[in-house]
């Protein structure tokens, strides 16, 4: 079965006295394991009170997957991005992983955060191929911290 990779943006709704960090990690948590169950991997970006999410899997799953994604009312103004057939997973190990300008960031991630989100409006490949560099260098700086510690 071909590989779907979609990417969309949307708005996000959610309520700031409660705190937005909580509910972000809380929205990545609950897709990490619907996404285990269904074989859909992806990475989720919050900055700027904008979601973009990347995902990825077989059609009928990205599909579904999707159409709950549209349904909820923690964010608006959902506009799909880019659907395209894939030969392989470009986050093959993330059921869903979080990038978010609201936790404890460096100013490197910030201004690749601030990238992405401008990539996202001109040139989808580019922005998917900028979250996968930004997971690999966060990954490479746990290891890096974890060896020193």
């Amino acid at each position: 079965m071909p590989l779907t990779r979609l990417l969309y943006t949307s708005t996000s709704c959610l309520p700031e006295q409660n705190g937005l960090t909580v509910q972000v990690n809380a929205i990545a948590q609950q897709a990490a394991e619907r996404n285990e169950k269904c074989a859909v991997t992806g990475v989720l970006v919050f900055i700027e009170n904008q979601f973009i999410q990347v995902l990825e899997g077989g059609g009928p799953e990205i599909e579904e997957t999707f159409e709950r994604i549209c349904c909820d009312l923690r964010h608006k103004s959902v506009r799909l991005i880019d659907l395209v057939v894939v030969k392989e997973r470009m986050f093959p190990c993330w059921k869903m992983q979080l990038l978010s300008d609201k936790h404890e960031t460096t100013l490197e991630l910030r201004d690749d955060l601030e990238t992405i989100s401008f990539l996202v409006g001109v040139n989808a490949k580019a922005a998917v191929e900028k979250i996968r560099k930004c997971l690999d260098a966060q990954e490479s700086t746990t290891i890096r911290h974890n060896l020193v510690c």
